[in-house]
């Protein structure tokens, strides 16, 4: 039996994963306490950390719609601010993973508040036209609305978790982020996986399996073939 380029891509995905899963544990260390401004500062490219001093609101974050269907995914990756001293025109440097299905629906009606408004300032100016009276009171009570459902997901405090890179990075996310949020992110955000923490014994799991699967297809390709008759 020979695994051919499955076995490949398994031997390689364990061995670079479990590589970099020990990795992540020995440089990581223990979990260390930060504020924000000193991770902002520090910027790490690998840790496990307990982040405080921060602020966040899960409405306020980049988010993906599945191509065929529009549906929102669950995933967001939700912006970090400093609870104090960020200021209008501040970069964001970190951002934080998260699955919120709960927050979707909320999602949802935001950005179809947002899509009127916006349809509403269109209209009127390509009729060169000004907001009347009326206008003005339905598109406050549609702010009112919009700021009334983002107000229920302020928070603010302690995060806990391990800051992504290497393997599980995305090229692809990062330039979406990028494009998106070119007014408003630092080029070198980082992203935390809350929750989350090193595990060496996994690393060396992968490891293990990754270096079983390149020895069983070595000694398959090594292994004479039967002679013919």
């Amino acid at each position: 039996m020979r695994l051919g380029c499955i076995g490949v891509i398994i031997a390689a995905a364990c061995l670079w994963g479990g590589g970099q899963k020990v990795y992540e544990s020995f440089a990581s260390g223990s979990k260390k306490s930060i504020t924000i401004e000193q991770l902002i500062k520090e910027k790490p490219d690998v840790g496990w950390y307990r982040i405080t001093g921060a602020r966040w609101n899960a409405t306020d974050a980049f988010y993906s719609q599945k191509k065929t269907t529009g549906e929102f995914d669950n995933e967001l990756l939700i912006l970090i601010y400093p609870k104090k001293g960020f200021e209008p025109g501040d970069k964001v440097h970190l951002l934080m993973r998260q699955s919120r299905p709960d927050v979707i629906p909320s999602l949802k009606q935001l950005a179809a508040i947002d899509t009127l408004l916006k349809g509403r300032e269109i209209v009127r100016a390509a009729n060169k036209e000004q907001p009347s009276r009326e206008d003005i009171e339905k598109e406050l009570k549609m702010i009112e609305q919009a700021d009334s459902i983002t107000a229920k997901f302020e928070e603010d405090g302690a995060i806990e978790g391990t800051i992504e890179f290497g393997i599980d990075s995305d090229d692809a996310e990062r330039g979406r982020v990028e494009a998106a949020g070119k007014d408003i992110m630092a080029e070198d955000y980082m992203i935390l996986r809350p929750g989350e923490q090193p595990s060496a014994l996994t690393g060396f799991i992968m490891l293990a399996i990754g270096i079983a699967i390149s020895i069983f297809m070595l000694w398959g390709v090594a292994r004479p073939t039967d002679a013919e008759d």
